[in-house]
């Protein structure tokens, strides 16, 4: 099919070696397109990852993160999405957040009120806008994507679901940000990149489903990469 050619392009550029495992969870993934759930991964001590389609409004995590911009105005894009599914407190607490903080940095999280969304609170992790940070985007979402992992971690949550910061009305490529997200993810679930007390078991990456040009293009760079992940981390423990 056309999607199964569009993955076996992108491994090729990404110079990915293809398991059958992997060429089976592309195979499969036309069976599982009314499915939220693209593909889950297990790392280590039982942290999985999930890569999802869908609304993150309606995810039902301990902790849901916004894309939010350094004023905290949450009036475009997913910050817009998830303050009208919270509710006015939303807003009401980031302004007074910022009444008292001035801008957040680019990198940091805060916290607020998740109000009527599924959540125990909702982080603001605030990315870069894409053209101001220039070749520095990845590594700022990296660091964006990070923080709001370690703020959860803090706040001892289960569950976390994170968007594609950064992506949106902030300009950056989506596969800059994915490949951000990959490289937080790979790092805080590495040994001694979290807590040994973490309570943090479950990752949803969250991708809109209204992505343009080709839905599923996202995923199959997280995808892929968790792969690379995944093999690496089996092969060191196997040496």
């Amino acid at each position: 099919s056309h999607k199964n050619k569009f993955y076996m392009k992108l491994s090729l550029l990404l110079d990915i070696e293809q398991s059958s495992s992997l060429r089976d969870n592309m195979a499969s993934l036309s069976l599982r397109e009314e499915s939220t759930t693209i593909a889950s991964y297990s790392l280590c001590d039982g942290l999985q990852v999930f890569v999802c389609q869908g609304d993150i409004t309606k995810q039902h995590t301990d902790a849901l993160v916004n894309a939010a911009n350094q004023d905290l105005e949450h009036s475009a894009g997913v910050a817009a999405a998830l303050s009208r599914a919270g509710g006015p407190e939303i807003q009401r607490e980031s302004d007074e957040l910022v009444k008292c903080l001035g801008k957040i940095p680019i990198g940091d999280t805060v916290v607020t009120t998740g109000g009527n969304l599924k959540c125990k609170k909702l982080l603001h992790a605030v990315g870069p806008v894409g053209g101001k940070a220039s070749n520095r985007d990845k590594m700022l979402l990296e660091k964006t994507v990070h923080c709001a992992l370690k703020f959860s971690e803090i706040m001892e949550f289960q569950s976390i679901a994170i968007p594609c910061i950064s992506s949106g009305v902030s300009g950056v490529p989506l596969t800059v940000c994915t490949e951000a997200t990959v490289a937080a993810v790979k790092d805080f679930g590495s040994v001694g990149g979290r807590n040994q007390r973490c309570l943090i078991k479950q990752i949803k990456a969250i991708i809109s489903d209204k992505v343009s040009h080709f839905p599923c293009h996202g995923f199959a760079v997280v995808v892929l990469h968790l792969h690379v992940v995944i093999n690496k981390r089996h092969s060191k423990k196997m040496h």
